[in-house]
């Protein structure tokens, strides 16, 4: 129950602060008065549906990415720590990525949202938010890309390099191992 009261808390601050921003933004933009409440809700539902959306498939990204880690790992025979180190190695890396969380959740919902206020037939918004919609979908999608990007291309590159040296070392194994048969041929023979 305690769950739910901080839950219901921490959304009512989180919807006046929404709501707050996007009055400022109507009257800026000259946005009808009579529908600034309306569409001040379906823009916080697109929020919402938009952190939940782009939250999962981050978090199913990272899963994956995670598991192929461990795979990679295990396969050159490398221990990985089994606890979690208690704070970030670059200070700088938790504030990307929550600029690029937030650019991507704030450009998705409003994607899905500036549509679905003509669904409802509320006026138009400024062409502008559309503008700005885009770019922080796009500013956000290719941070998380080079994010999850750059690990799975290092981790492509480990692998490649483990399987060149596995092939290397079968190879330079067989040679000697030609290379001794011959010399016992030969040191056989001559031996006799």
């Amino acid at each position: 129950m305690e769950k739910i009261k901080l839950l219901l808390i921490r959304d009512f601050k989180m919807a006046i602060l929404h709501a707050t921003i996007w009055i400022l933004l109507f009257w800026v933009s000259r946005h009808p008065l009579d529908e600034w409440a309306m569409t001040a809700v379906v823009l916080y539902i697109s929020l919402w549906l938009a952190i939940e959306i782009v939250l999962r498939l981050i978090w199913l990204t990272a899963r994956l990415l995670s598991n192929y880690v461990i795979r990679t790992a295990q396969r050159i025979g490398v221990e990985l720590p089994e606890s979690q180190p208690d704070s970030f190695s670059n200070k700088r890396f938790p504030i990307a990525v929550f600029l690029v969380l937030f650019s991507i959740i704030i450009g998705f919902s409003l994607s899905i949202g500036i549509p679905v206020t003509g669904l409802f037939g509320l006026t138009p918004l400024s062409p502008y938010f559309s503008w700005v919609a885009w770019g922080l979908l796009s500013v956000g999608g290719i941070g998380l890309l080079l994010i999850f990007g750059v690990i799975a291309i290092r981790l492509a590159i480990v692998n490649a390099l483990h399987r060149s040296l596995d092939t290397r070392i079968t190879h330079s194994h067989t040679m000697t191992q030609d290379v001794a048969a011959a010399a016992g041929f030969f040191g056989g023979s001559i031996s006799a």
